[in-house]
């Protein structure tokens, strides 16, 4: 592949640009007194040339960008990984306290399950199905 413009051989193409990309290919024309098919020739020619060299500036700029939104995914994480801890402790009181009611030996979920942890879990269940497809229907 020759990617000079020296070839003296040429090959006739039809290409659909956009308007506005039409427009500065006319602009650069004129400024710089060169033909269009000069100004698409030397942009596929530099396409080519540069096709996949890595641009370290870029991925710089990308990651200052993207270590401060990874670090508070972090957090979040961590926090919700807490909650889920202690939300689980409350379940397993309040499960004890309706299997129980006043026994001194603590019931877990996975011994017993009651009527109401089991009806609360439903409607917990019920209501994050209502969510979930409310996001998907919008």
């Amino acid at each position: 592949m020759i990617l000079n413009g020296n070839n003296k051989e040429k090959v006739r193409r039809h290409i659909t640009i956009s308007k506005k990309v039409n427009d500065e290919m006319k602009r650069l024309s004129e400024i710089n007194n060169v033909s269009h098919s000069y100004i698409v020739e030397t942009a596929l020619r530099y396409y080519i040339e540069n096709e996949g060299v890595e641009y370290l500036e870029l991925y710089e700029v990308l990651n200052k960008l993207a270590n401060p939104i990874h670090e508070e995914l972090k957090r979040l994480r961590f926090s919700s990984n807490d909650m889920n801890k202690d939300l689980m402790i409350v379940k397993e009181f309040i499960n004890h306290f309706f299997v129980t009611q006043n026994n001194e030996r603590l019931v877990t979920t996975d011994e017993v399950k009651s009527k109401e942890l089991e009806a609360l879990e439903e409607l917990v269940n019920d209501d994050l199905k209502k969510k979930r497809q409310r996001k998907l229907s919008s």
